[in-house]
């Protein structure tokens, strides 16, 4: 948007929440259940009072993200043969120029973004963050420097949903885990250009309205909080907005990477 940034901050799933709400019975069970356990593990009231207040709102993101995740491991996996190609990470085999699933080809103009107008006629009006109109200086992250960082107009980028697995491995999805876990597999977090690039290219640009993307290689300040690039998409909109580096991200977005 024009004004504001559109925030997405600590990002969680909507989908079938309406239903949820419907139900009041809901609710009072969770309530009952939640202070059964309470009660059960001595917890003082006042601990779970706070939970509704503005001190608690950090905590109830860790127990969404938690029960996302224990749901998510409960969900059946399809299968994903690994197609003849290259290998996405360090030290795997390659065979011509065939890509793993998740993987795409995507061209970046390292120059200024476009104007806010023409952003907005490539994703959606008043779809775009205010911290893209210009007078906002995006730098890349430290760990996209000298020799770790990829300048080239054509790469390859990597769309990554983390596995239960692989976020207990990380120690939990904070950016500094994703950034890490990215340069132990030969690839960078993507910057604002190129997670823009990913946005408008032909055969990824419609990814952002099933799934949310995050591009953590580069940031702005925005309100003393730094902010970094993330597509999205709702009623129908694709959205270039963006979110608080500094947040825990859930399990149900993909996180883009550039390989070196």
């Amino acid at each position: 948007m024009r004004g504001e940034p559109n925030r997405t901050r600590c990002v969680v799933a909507k989908k079938d929440v309406s239903s949820i709400e419907k139900g009041a019975g809901y609710f009072l069970g969770f309530i009952t259940t939640l202070m059964n356990v309470a009660r059960q593990k001595v917890v003082p009231f006042e601990a779970i009072y706070r939970l509704g207040t503005e001190g608690g709102y950090a905590t109830v993101v860790k127990i969404v993200d938690v029960a996302y995740t224990d749901w998510q491991a409960e969900q059946p996996k399809p299968v994903e043969q690994q197609p003849e190609g290259g290998h996405p990470y360090r030290g795997g085999p390659t065979n011509g120029n065939a890509l793993p699933p998740n993987h795409y080809r995507v061209r970046v103009n390292r120059g200024p973004l476009p104007p806010m107008a023409t952003l907005e006629e490539m994703y959606s009006k008043n779809g775009v963050s205010a911290l893209y109109n210009g007078s906002y200086t995006w730098a890349k992250d430290r760990s996209r420097t000298g020799e770790n960082d990829v300048t080239a107009d054509e790469v390859v980028m990597v769309a990554k949903q983390f596995t239960v697995e692989e976020i207990r491995e990380m120690g939990g999805l904070t950016s500094e885990n994703i950034i890490a876990w990215g340069i132990r597999n030969n690839l960078v977090a993507a910057d604002e250009k190129e997670t823009h690039a990913f946005g408008i290219n032909p055969e990824t640009c419609d990814l952002q309205r099933s799934r949310w993307l995050v591009g953590l290689g580069s940031s702005t300040v925005y309100d003393g909080h730094r902010c970094v690039a993330v597509l999205g998409g709702g009623s129908g909109r694709r959205i270039l907005g963006d979110g608080w580096f500094d947040c825990g991200w859930g399990s149900d977005g993909r996180y883009l990477f550039v390989r070196k």
